[in-house]
Order: C-alpha cells, then sequence, then structure tokens
C-alpha cells in the first residue's frame, strides 16, 4: 500500500510540473508571437532589434520547456509501466537523490554523461 501511495505522489508531482510547463510554454510562446508582431509593425531598426532578440529568447525558453514537458510525459508512460527508476539505457536503477531532484531521469548519471558526451548537448534538468 505504501508503494501504491508513493506512486501516486510522485504522478501527482509529475503532473503538476507538467500542468505547470503547458501554462509557461503557452505564456513564452504568446510573448513570442507578440514581439513578432511588434516586428512587423515598427520600422525603427533598434526596435526590431529589441523584438527580434525577445521573440528568439522566447523561443528557445518555449523549446526547453517543451523538453522537459516531453520528458515528464515519457516518465509518467514509465511510471505506468512499472519501468520508472530504472535507466532507460542500462537498465540500473537509477539513484533515488537523483529521481528526487528530477523525477523525469530517464537514465542513471553515468549513461546521461555518456549521451551528452556523444551529442554534445548538455541538459542540466534531465
Amino acid at each position: 500500500m505504501a508503494e501504491f501511495q508513493e506512486s501516486e505522489h510522485l504522478r501527482g508531482r509529475i503532473e503538476a510540473r507538467l500542468e505547470q510547463l503547458r501554462a509557461e510554454i503557452a505564456a513564452k510562446l504568446g510573448d513570442a508571437i507578440d514581439a513578432s508582431q511588434t516586428l512587423e509593425r515598427t520600422d525603427d531598426s533598434g526596435d526590431q532589434s529589441v523584438a527580434d532578440d525577445l521573440a528568439t529568447g522566447d523561443f528557445a525558453d518555449a523549446r526547453r520547456d517543451i523538453e522537459e514537458y516531453e520528458a515528464g510525459q515519457a516518465a509518467l508512460r514509465r511510471l505506468e509501466e512499472g519501468s520508472w527508476g530504472r535507466c532507460v539505457d542500462c537498465g540500473q536503477s537509477i539513484p533515488a537523490a537523483r529521481l528526487h531532484a528530477q523525477p523525469f531521469s530517464a537514465r542513471c548519471l553515468e549513461c546521461q554523461v555518456l549521451v551528452e558526451r556523444h551529442s554534445g548537448v548538455r541538459h542540466t534538468s534531465l
């Protein structure tokens, strides 16, 4: 019974973060659209430069949030399948401290480092 309660607590935590991410993504994309529309309405190159920088930053932030959202969806699937907490690459248990800090983690630290090293991309939150 305790395992079920822990699983439900974890599911609630993941779902709450996903809801927060949905709101953040919508807000950032909305801000990016507003900045893009400013680009269309102004002839001032300084205003255009600022609007372009804002839109680019908002799109980049939204992209990061979308990646985290997808990781959260995958974590929910692993939770339902019973494989949450196991590394998707090596199958070993992911340390509890890592899962507590980032419940979306799909890999143990060693496998995550290898993936990042090979891809050249570092995901600080995964």
